[in-house]
């Protein structure tokens, strides 16, 4: 099984006009479901 490390940071602010911008920078928005909350991030494509 192989494995792959993705280096994010948090995101401030969410939402459709959040992440179009974050995209235009050539960024990805994700989002981590589990635990207590999900965890909102973008990474570098």
């Amino acid at each position: 099984m192989k494995t792959i490390t993705i280096e994010g940071h948090l995101r401030t602010e969410n939402g459709k006009k959040a992440a179009r911008q974050l995209r235009s920078q050539e960024m990805v928005p994700g989002v981590i479901y589990g635990g207590s909350e999900e965890v909102n991030f973008y990474a570098s494509a």
